[in-house]
């Protein structure tokens, strides 16, 4: 859930930054933002996701990612936010994600029987392209609707959901 929040709050950001910026270079260095912090922390994330609780770090990361956007949301909604807030903002939260995503796909293991994982695999792989495919689509129909606040707090519900639901979720010992 938080995932599709993410994409959609990444695209209406990286629409503000050319809006505001008219430059496909500046857009660009959004995308940079976005992508880069997950494939440096990569390699550290899979380690501290196997050696922690994948519960504590998917609900730590879910909520790092959700403040991070609620401090731009805020600088937007006081009419202060420049282009290296989203750049920071969005790295921040990209970061976060790259613990996030190693800790659920672990945690997947551990709540499906051993009978049903390749199934739950699957559809978990289906749940994350169809996030990925349907964010941008998603972002622009709620731009054409709203202000890309709407967007950015669409992100920070969808985490403060996910952490809640995380919270009630059992898992296998």
């Amino acid at each position: 859930l938080c995932l599709l929040g993410s994409n959609i709050s990444r695209f209406a950001l990286g629409i503000w930054v050319y809006q505001q910026t008219g430059s496909i270079t500046q857009l660009g260095w959004a995308l940079t933002c976005e992508v880069l912090p997950t494939v440096l922390l990569a390699p550290v994330a899979g380690v501290v996701v196997d050696r922690g609780n994948r519960r504590t770090i998917m609900a730590v990361s879910d909520s790092l990612a959700a403040l991070s956007t609620l401090g731009v949301y805020a600088l937007m909604a006081s009419g202060q936010a420049e282009v290296w807030h989203v750049y920071l903002g969005t790295a921040a939260a990209s970061a976060a994600n790259a613990f996030q995503s190693p800790a659920y796909l672990g945690a997947v293991a551990m709540m499906v029987p051993r009978e049903h994982l390749g199934r739950a695999t699957g559809m978990t792989e289906l749940a994350h392209g169809s996030s990925q495919l349907l964010a941008p689509a998603l972002a622009g129909a709620l731009l054409a609707w709203f202000d890309v606040r709407v967007c950015v707090l669409l992100e920070v519900i969808t985490c403060a959901v996910a952490v809640g639901l995380l919270l009630t979720v059992r898992f296998r010992s």
